[in-house]
């Protein structure tokens, strides 16, 4: 224990918490508060969370997936700049600067350049890693009502379920005998798709 520590032990404040430390403290009184039970339990523990505002718990908590969602932002903005056009101008940029740029000398010819490194051989825990952000990153690429499916709650997702099996349900009485090449609206009258779409909400109701 550094002297700094050991002084605010002495006036009576404990070590600091490590964040992981502090993650499961939080659970743990989530868990208490909540009965045992997963819903009220998650429920204080994400009230706590947010009283707590501290990026560094977030960082912690989200460290098996956060590569993920930056990859799935990352993926999202290229193709909203590749539409708008805003990469032509930067690849013109690099394009400039490299036709200005001096040509670099070879490496690794003459006598007192050094050695080139071997090759690194593949990391089997980076494998790993990559897996499971690869089996997590469903919870952020699955979007409910335009969230990811990992931030909305039970009876969110619930709510969405039975709405699409209702809409699924009207579709499929709506193009029942619609022929592949005709467009639904040529065939469907309005007033019978009013009575599908009664019909398909009911069939959820029984």
């Amino acid at each position: 224990m550094t002297a700094m520590a050991a002084a605010f032990v002495k006036a009576g404040f404990s070590q600091a918490e490590t964040v992981p430390a502090q993650l499961k403290r939080m659970m743990r009184e989530a868990i208490s508060a909540g009965g045992g039970k997963a819903d009220p339990s998650r429920d204080h523990f994400i009230v706590a969370l947010s009283k707590a505002n501290d990026p560094a718990l977030l960082w912690e908590l989200f460290a098996s997936v956060r590569m993920a969602v930056i990859g799935n932002l990352f993926t999202e903005t290229l193709i909203q700049m590749r539409a708008e056009g805003a990469l032509k101008d930067a690849a013109s940029s690099a394009t400039h600067a490299a036709a200005g740029a001096k040509p670099r000398e070879p490496q690794g010819h003459g006598a007192t350049s050094p050695a080139a490194a071997p090759p690194q051989r593949p990391s089997r825990l980076r494998y790993e890693s990559t897996e499971k952000v690869a089996r997590l990153s469903i919870l952020r690429t699955f979007k409910i009502n335009g969230q990811p499916l990992a931030d909305v709650t039970g009876a969110e997702a619930r709510e969405w379920l039975k709405k699409h099996q209702r809409d699924g349900r009207f579709v499929a009485l709506v193009t029942y005998q619609v022929p592949d090449e005709i467009k639904v609206g040529a065939i469907v009258p309005e007033e019978e798709a009013d009575r599908m779409f009664k019909l398909a909400s009911d069939a959820g109701n029984g």
